[in-house]
């Protein structure tokens, strides 16, 4: 009864996705994503099917694919930022391909696993859709999610309609991020047959902090800021707190919307001087005092030469917050706001260990005072802050036996 009620649902969206889809191919930026999302995909017999919802997910993939260096593979997304990201990375690969994920409209959906073929089905942390899973253990598709994590007010609202977790969760194999999460699944799927196990989050595994390839020199006399994933109101926040280091400093903002970076150049632009990152050729000026970084994909490189790094989403109250931990492998300094409410599992961890610092917008100048004037709180923070992620960094070699063994 569930499941048919959730499918008249599907079926009333579609029908009114029908009828946008003409509007929205006005646009070009969307036929793309209209016409994956209506269930018009090129690729066929891809063995391995990978869901990364957004771009943080597609992250983890630089790990996972190695697994299988010799079976082709599909990788679907639901972001726009995660499909510009599939794009750069694997535009080139034969065989890898990559789309938009399209409606879970129980026809579309099953036309897609049809010409897909695949053997297995791999979802990365969340975004579980009823009609994929039930199409998938109708054809013995085996389904896997890895990192999965519940909520609190998910975990309320499962222990209060069972059914409907266990509609969601129709799953053969579960990786969790945590015991928690673990208990939590195994308690409200008891009458299932997934099995579910703890691996640790994948996103906290440790990586080689190799430096990844120079793409602009930065200079060399000045102290490099970057505001990584801010948020629309956070980069005048910065600009604000720094005061007369925004012109002894090179500043860099990498706005989570790249769209953003035009009229983030015009606002900011009467403050210091400002250019876009695609403005720029083979140098940066020397009386450059903001960069804003209008691509994607980049945010490995400008942590790693850093001297100071701030995570966005946190100084505004908006989603939660963005990975710190991305940084932190670099051995940086790490400053977010008081609105992080993402890793709340590790976060009360690294500010007590002063692996990372949280502040408010009241407080970030004297932070950033502190740090810009004390380069041994630097590089004692950055130190503890590597220290603390070897520390809760995930199994991956029990991961990839699991993966390979299910």
């Amino acid at each position: 009864m569930l499941f048919l009620f959730y499918n008249i649902l599907v079926s009333l969206y579609f029908t009114g996705y029908l009828l946008i889809s003409p509007l929205l191919f006005l646009a070009a930026t969307f036929k793309k994503k209209i016409y994956n999302r209506l269930g018009f995909i090129k690729s066929k017999n891809r063995p391995i099917l990978i869901h990364a919802v957004s771009g943080g997910e597609v992250i983890l993939l630089d790990r996972l694919l190695p697994l299988w260096p010799s079976k082709k593979i599909h990788i679907t997304t639901m972001s726009d930022s995660g499909y510009l990201m599939l794009q750069q990375k694997y535009k080139q690969n034969p065989g890898i391909t990559f789309s938009f994920l399209p409606l879970d409209f129980y026809p579309v959906m099953s036309a897609f696993i049809r010409k897909l073929k695949p053997q297995k089905i791999i979802i990365i942390e969340h975004d579980l859709w009823p009609n994929m899973l039930h199409i998938a253990t109708c054809k013995n598709i085996k389904k896997i999610l890895l990192n999965a994590a519940l909520k609190p007010a998910d975990l309320k609202s499962y222990r209060l309609f069972p059914p409907v977790a266990r509609l969601i969760y129709n799953l053969d194999l579960i990786l969790a991020q945590n015991e928690q999460s673990a208990g939590s699944l195994k308690n409200i799927l008891k009458n299932k047959k997934s099995i579910i196990r703890n691996y640790g989050n994948l996103k906290y595994i440790t990586t080689a902090a190799n430096l990844p390839e120079a793409r602009l020199p930065l200079p060399q006399n000045k102290k490099i800021i970057v505001f990584g994933s801010s948020h629309k109101g956070e980069e005048e926040i910065l600009v604000q707190a720094l005061g007369g280091h925004l012109f002894t400093s090179l500043t860099v903002l990498i706005p989570r919307h790249i769209n953003r970076s035009s009229n983030l150049k015009k606002k900011l632009s009467s403050r210091a001087e400002c250019a876009l990152l695609s403005e720029l050729k083979n140098e940066i000026p020397a009386a450059l005092d903001i960069l804003i970084v209008d691509a994607m994909g980049l945010s490995q490189y400008f942590y790693s030469r850093a001297d100071i790094v701030l995570i966005g989403d946190t100084f505004i109250k908006s989603s939660g917050g963005h990975n710190f931990l991305e940084a932190v492998q670099y051995r940086k300094p790490v400053i977010y706001g008081q609105y992080m409410i993402s890793f709340a599992d590790i976060t009360p961890l690294f500010e007590k260990q002063k692996g990372v610092l949280r502040t408010d917008a009241a407080n970030l100048s004297a932070a950033l005072e502190r740090l810009l004037n004390e380069p041994a709180t630097c590089r004692k923070m950055a130190a503890q802050g590597c220290r603390l992620l070897k520390q809760i960094s995930a199994d991956f070699t029990a991961v990839k036996k699991a993966l390979r063994d299910d």
